[in-house]
């Protein structure tokens, strides 16, 4: 769980061309530090009376890109609010450009507190890096999780499919550098295009047309099976639901349940990998609190199974992390 504080667009230096920062993160200005001390006190308790636990995270737009005076003023207020309350926050995390994480920005941030850090790449592939106005390359990214590890903190990095430029196999081989990489999780983000974007003047001259929301269900569901079996979390699957964002989206994958469609796609595909041949009822185990993912989003499984004539019965073994134990031949 986090504790998130939006610092929307702040100090970056380039507008990427799928961005629009204030409606990603739903805030329109950048918090004020008496704000960042209010809300993370506040979440505090209402964590300590539910016996839970919480990360400060600084999401949306480029944290370590802002000026280096607030980005201080930040980190003390982060790392004195992870002090007075040790036994709720567990640690503080930030999101940013990997074009902006020098060796004095990640000692900065480490001295703080801050124990992990996502990193912004999208692609590994230059030239899509470059259509999109990214303003870094592949090779930032590469230095920047080195960087991060070298100061102590782990790396999480952040991808998007669908991009202007880009393609499946351009996207699996940016799954692919990020598994040689090994970050402790990543985010997988397929492209949505946002009215005011760059991305949405090429798609209305008919120069972009993005992947939709189904079929970038079905190559997320490849690149989560790509990372679990590489033993790599994924945090995240598709952008946060939240109020306004559907008026904001005019084309490409957005969908409130991406991540549950996406999950249910790799768990299809598993269970297809090893179900007994001619089968009219199969039973599959899936472990501990995997059952609805198994089933998928409003028994889309199910129904897929139904119609080629086979019954799927999902139970829960005793096991943790993984969707698919076994599938058995039902009577």
């Amino acid at each position: 769980m986090n504790i998130a504080v939006f610092v929307p667009h702040a100090g970056c230096p380039h507008t990427c061309s799928f961005c629009n920062q204030r409606v990603i993160s739903g805030a329109v200005r950048v918090p004020e530090i008496f704000e960042v001390r209010e809300l993370v006190t506040r979440v505090s308790a209402d964590l300590r009376a539910r016996g839970k636990s919480a990360e400060i995270a600084f999401f949306g737009g480029s944290f370590t890109a802002i000026s280096a005076e607030l980005l201080r003023g930040f980190c003390e207020t982060a790392a004195a609010l992870l002090h007075e309350n040790a036994d709720v926050i567990s640690g503080i995390r930030c999101s940013t450009r990997p074009d902006r994480l020098s060796d004095e920005v990640c000692a900065l941030l480490f001295e703080h507190g801050f124990t992990t850090v996502e990193i912004g790449a999208q692609s590994m592939n230059d030239t899509v890096l470059e259509l999109n106005g990214r303003g870094h390359t592949s090779e930032d990214v590469r230095a920047a999780v080195e960087r991060v590890r070298q100061h102590g903190m782990s790396p999480v990095l952040q991808m998007m499919t669908g991009l202007y430029g880009s393609c499946e196999a351009y996207d699996i081989a940016t799954a692919e550098e990020f598994i040689a990489l090994a970050p402790a999780a990543v985010r997988i983000y397929p492209t949505a295009v946002l009215r005011g974007s760059r991305l949405c003047e090429l798609y209305e001259a008919d120069e972009y047309t993005p992947p939709t929301a189904l079929k970038s269900a079905v190559l997320c569901g490849k690149l989560y099976g790509m990372f679990k079996h590489a033993g790599i979390k994924v945090l995240r699957i598709g952008l946060h639901a939240q109020d306004g964002i559907e008026d904001t989206v005019i084309a490409g994958a957005y969908h409130p349940a991406l991540g549950e469609l996406a999950i249910a796609e790799y768990c299809r595909t598993e269970i297809l990998k090893i179900m007994p041949k001619n089968a009219s009822h199969i039973i599959v185990h899936c472990g501990k609190g995997c059952v609805s993912k198994v089933l998928g989003h409003g028994g889309c499984n199910k129904k897929y199974f139904a119609n080629l004539g086979i019954r799927l019965t999902v139970t829960e073994a005793d096991v943790k992390g993984k969707e698919i134990v076994n599938v058995l031949q039902g009577t």
